[in-house]
């Protein structure tokens, strides 16, 4: 698995960064160009094994594509 890699989706480049904060939790940060504003969000492995957004206000858009992120984060985890 890669600890930082870009994802292309809706022709908008998103950075994924794997963050590890202990053996069992691990998170990704993913930073995208909101309009021309660097934001960026965090997901989460729920316990059902499903990445989630944590909750934060984001466009509708990203909260939409949360299962296709899901699937990104996973294929990277299974590298």
């Amino acid at each position: 698995m890669k600890e930082m890699f870009s994802e292309k989706f809706n022709n908008i480049d998103f950075e994924f960064r794997r963050l590890v904060f202990s053996t069992n939790e691990v998170w990704y940060e993913i930073d995208f160009n909101n309009n021309g504003n660097k934001d960026s969000f965090k997901m989460y492995k729920d316990n059902e094994g499903t990445w989630k957004i944590a909750a934060r206000q984001l466009p509708e858009w990203i909260k939409e594509t949360e299962q296709e992120f899901n699937e990104i984060i996973i294929r990277n985890e299974n590298l």
